[in-house]
């Protein structure tokens, strides 16, 4: 959210700075969130590895006085302040106290694998669940709703197959399933593919100075496990990689589809070339 918003002021035409505790994006892929941050860094006023010492008014103006990781110390001066620092869900004020509705240790309302909540009949969903914090996940919650309950065409516990995340700034971000983390963190056995978009034929005729496409792969299955994107169209490309996650498919698969020349998704056949040559 914070890039998403200082973007949009920057591009608005509003001088903004960011100010990052450690780095930006870090629960990111590592190479995704290292290519955003060197194109962002070059156009907006980043500051990573910075500690918040003290906030004040001076006149109309917010001072912020931070430190940097080397013990220097600086005060940047603006018209707003605005706190993008982790998420409250606001149930506090829903007045669920009068009801039998419970809330789990950080506030969000519990349900269960269907959204009912601990009172028979209510149901939940969005951000006040916390399953996911996405608009597109809300709509998926809602239309499972709808279904189930509404309509009474019940088909079980609800089943979010692979989760998508997008950030709209400049670059694009987007992607869906594991991590490189999350593999390591599983010892998991995989293989990467990447892809650059400036050496690609859409990526040259577009004059893309970055962009980037990273699959992930199973050793011993070939199934595709994760792709994640920085470039022009990234919650668009991201698309094709939910249908590959959602039914399973092995990097085989992928590149047994024809794909459009010159369109960008090019770029992604080509990562999934290059983790095929890895396997």
């Amino acid at each position: 959210m914070a890039v998403e918003i200082g973007h949009a002021y920057a591009a608005a035409g509003a001088k903004t700075h960011l100010i990052v505790r450690n780095t930006l994006l870090s629960k990111l892929d590592a190479d995704i969130a290292e290519t955003f941050t060197g194109v962002f860094a070059a156009n907006h006023d980043l500051h990573t590895g910075v500690s918040i010492e003290k906030v004040h008014r001076d006149g109309n103006c917010y001072c912020v006085v931070c430190k940097t990781s080397g013990g220097e110390t600086e005060t940047l001066t603006a018209d707003a302040l605005l706190v993008a620092a982790g998420i409250e869900p606001q149930t506090g004020g829903l007045g669920l106290e009068k009801t039998g509705i419970t809330l789990d240790e950080n506030g969000f309302i519990r349900v269960n694998e269907c959204l009912e909540t601990s009172v028979p009949g209510v149901y939940a969903l969005g951000d006040v669940v916390g399953n996911y914090l996405y608009r597109h996940t809300a709509n998926y919650e809602a239309k499972y709703l709808v279904q189930s309950v509404l309509t009474g065409e019940f088909s079980g516990p609800l089943q979010y197959g692979p989760v998508p995340y997008g950030i709209f700034s400049n670059p694009q971000i987007a992607g869906v399933g594991k991590t490189e983390r999350n593999l390591q963190d599983s010892n998991v056995s995989y293989v990467s593919g990447k892809a650059l978009y400036r050496q690609s034929t859409p990526g040259m005729a577009r004059r893309s100075e970055h962009g980037l496409v990273k699959v992930l792969v199973e050793k011993r299955t070939r199934r595709m496990l994760g792709a994640h994107i920085v470039g022009e169209e990234a919650t668009n490309m991201v698309h094709l990689f939910i249908a590959l996650l959602k039914f399973q498919a092995t990097i085989d698969d992928m590149l047994d589809m024809i794909f459009i020349h010159p369109a960008l998704s090019e770029v992604a056949k080509d990562a999934a070339v290059d983790a095929r040559r890895n396997l």
